[in-house]
C-alpha cells in the first residue's frame, strides 16, 4: 500500500504492467487530479469530434534532474502503452514509463495551480494537496 493513503477512494492507479513491477512502482493519480482532467477533456469534448487522450511524457534535462508532462493528444504510436481510468484514455510512451514508476500526480489549487508530480520512494515527500496554507512550496 502507498504510505500517502488509507483509503481506496483517495486515489487512481495504472499499474505500469513492465516486468518485474511491484505494486510500490504504481503510477498514482489523486482524486483531485483525475477530477481535473476529466473536467478538462469534458470541456473539450463539447468543441470537437476529435477523441483526445492525456499522454505522460518525462525526460531528463541538462541537470539530470526529471522533467515530467502532462499532454493532450490525438495520436497513439506503436510505442505506447495505454491505460483506461474513468473513462480517460492515458498514454504513456515506451521510455517514459520507467520515469513514471512509483510517481505520484497531485493537482495544486492554490499558490501555483497545476499538476505536481510526486516521487513515491523520495521518504521526505509530502503531497501538496494534503499541506497546509503556508506549507512548503513545490516548485
Amino acid at each position: 500500500m502507498n504510505r500517502f493513503f488509507r483509503n481506496l477512494d483517495d486515489f487512481e492507479v495504472i499499474s505500469p504492467e513492465v516486468i518485474g513491477a511491484t505494486l510500490e512502482d504504481d503510477i498514482i493519480f489523486t482524486k483531485k487530479a483525475m477530477e481535473k482532467i476529466v473536467v478538462f477533456l469534458d470541456e473539450l469534448k463539447k468543441d470537437t469530434e476529435e477523441k483526445y487522450f492525456i499522454r505522460l511524457t518525462a525526460k531528463h534535462s541538462k541537470n539530470h534532474s526529471k522533467r515530467f508532462s502532462i499532454l493532450v493528444e490525438d495520436e497513439i504510436t506503436e510505442n505506447d502503452k495505454v491505460f483506461e481510468l474513468h473513462k480517460v484514455t492515458i498514454v504513456i510512451d515506451a521510455k517514459s514509463i520507467f520515469y513514471f514508476m512509483g510517481v505520484i500526480i497531485d493537482y495544486v489549487d492554490q499558490g501555483n495551480k497545476g499538476f505536481v508530480f510526486i516521487d513515491n520512494f523520495d521518504e521526505n515527500t509530502v503531497l501538496p494537496s494534503e499541506m497546509s496554507e503556508g506549507g512548503t512550496n513545490f516548485e
